[in-house]
């Protein structure tokens, strides 16, 4: 996590969609938020833990500098990735 917003366009992130962890790994809610809060760069911005994305199934991939729109209301968040 620090390597990408220590990276050129880390400073261009506007929003971060972080796929569901390997259960192997421990990873929960809880540490997501612990580690998040410690990073200035990531306050006031839309963040969706827990996505059907990355290395567990489903397994869809998007890549590093990939661009998308993060859409979100009272109802529903949605994340629409671009061509």
């Amino acid at each position: 996590m620090q390597s990408l917003l220590h990276c050129a366009k880390g400073k261009k992130i506007k929003g971060l969609v972080i796929g569901r962890a390997e259960q192997v790994s421990e990873m929960n809610y809880d540490k997501w938020k612990k580690i998040i809060e410690t990073k200035k760069e990531l306050q006031n911005i839309p963040i969706i833990i827990n996505a059907d994305i990355g290395h567990t199934t489903p397994i869809f991939t998007f890549p590093i500098g990939g661009s998308a729109k993060i859409v979100a209301n009272d109802e529903k968040i949605e994340v629409q990735f671009n061509d």
